[in-house]
């Protein structure tokens, strides 16, 4: 299947339609699934360019995709969606469904759903790939799981351990989109190494960009009145002097409540540092990826995952 035949994204789209069909008809799931897959496809398409990673990847190591590269992506993206939902459910947010709000419990279930949806997807479109494909997909599964486990249940926290939950929930889903990617279009051993690499650079990189508009953003949009310690305020944290009074906790505690706190505690992150060090770390990550997939052959794939790179961190 020549990349030109059809649009990518209708390509994965009736994938996604495919993997939704296998899902019993009786009862309300299937037309909750199917909402949740639409809606989240859509959204994708107007503000989201990663969607068709995997079908980049391929077309930069090998320039052709086929079946099996679109049932990669479609089972990439249901992944991503039901870590989305789980996500909700664990941080207590409401999550609309097709006729409104969720109560946990199905939303728990429609996230296991999608789940097991992404398997079939997988088993069933990937075809001959399968098996050479598994043992990688698994095992950035489990590291998710990991990732996610020591955000749920660890200390207080850290930047360190900011990092190791980021490297396994981001850096390692959005390496294996691209390793996938160009082992399906055939690509050598170096080659699937470097887009592995690019991928797993990307996904840090994106967290990062999150982490910076949520400091950055004010009022019920800030991380900061949400009282979610991500990158900028780790980092300040880690700088204070051990057993002396500092301000920022002071202020932490009391920026959900107070906008006045929250601004003032913003300043004080950016006077030791935090936002500098997080805007230093996206460039890093952000040379990293492009240093990885630069050394790809030259096309408009490659050029297409170098764009990505500025729409993941548009801050100069």
């Amino acid at each position: 299947m020549s990349s030109n035949e059809l649009d990518l994204s209708e390509l994965v789209f009736r994938s996604l339609q495919a993997a939704v069909d296998a899902v019993p008809a009786d009862g309300t799931l299937r037309e909750t699934v199917q909402w949740f897959v639409s809606r989240d496809w859509a959204g994708k398409q107007k503000t989201w360019p990663f969607a068709s990673l995997p079908l980049l990847a391929g077309q930069a190591a090998g320039d052709q995709i086929n079946q099996a590269t679109v049932g990669v992506a479609a089972a990439w993206n249901l992944f991503h969606l039901a870590a989305h939902i789980l996500d909700d459910v664990e941080d207590g947010d409401v999550l609309n469904g097709p006729a409104g709000p969720l109560a946990a419990p199905e939303a728990i279930n429609v996230a296991t759903t999608l789940i097991f949806l992404a398997q079939y997807t997988f088993e069933s479109q990937a075809e001959g790939a399968a098996g050479q494909l598994r043992p990688p997909l698994y095992q950035m599964l489990l590291q998710m799981c990991a990732g996610q486990h020591r955000d749920l249940t660890g200390p207080a926290a850290d930047l360190e351990t900011y990092w190791q939950i980021v490297q396994c929930k981001s850096g390692h889903f959005f390496g294996w989109a691209c390793e996938a990617g160009a082992i399906l279009a055939g690509g050598d051993a170096v080659q699937v190494e470097r887009s592995r690499a690019y991928g797993y650079h990307l996904g840090v990189l994106l967290q990062i960009s999150d982490d910076l508009e949520g400091f950055i953003a004010a009022g019920e949009r800030s991380d900061l009145a949400a009282a979610k310690y991500t990158l900028p305020t780790l980092y300040a944290l880690s700088v204070l002097s051990p057993g002396q009074p500092a301000l920022l906790p002071v202020l932490l505690a009391e920026a959900g409540q107070n906008r006045t706190a929250e601004d003032a505690a913003r300043a004080e992150i950016v006077r030791l540092g935090g936002l500098h060090y997080a805007l230093v770390q996206a460039e890093i990550y952000r040379w990293q990826a492009a240093a990885a997939v630069s050394a790809l052959p030259d096309s408009p794939a490659r050029q297409q995952l170098l764009a990505l790179l500025e729409t993941a961190f548009p801050i100069q």
